[in-house]
């Protein structure tokens, strides 16, 4: 579902101002649960926050391509070590 949203993000539309703050806040938090003795349920929680951040701004209508792609990119690295996304062009389960 999330894939959709930033998939259909409209390109034109001027970067959001706070994506790039949040992004860094969300991929540092990732970073450092995982250096404190892999403490999964606080990377899980900076995944979980950074997926409400873009879901909420695409609900605004203000998530452009290029920040759409910088979410994208921000979920690819966290779920280098997750591996809970779906691959791409595979259907989520549920």
């Amino acid at each position: 579902m999330l894939a959709a949203v930033l998939a259909a993000a409209p390109g034109g539309k001027p970067k959001a101002a706070e994506v790039q703050g949040w992004l860094g806040v969300a991929q540092e938090s990732f970073r450092e649960a995982l250096y404190d003795d892999l403490n999964l349920a606080g990377a899980l929680s900076a995944l979980s926050g950074l997926l409400d951040q873009a879901a909420s701004l695409s609900k605004q209508g203000r998530l452009g391509r290029e920040d759409a792609d910088a979410v994208g990119a921000a979920l690819a690295e966290m779920d280098e070590v997750l591996s809970l996304l779906p691959a791409e062009g595979q259907a989520a389960k549920g």
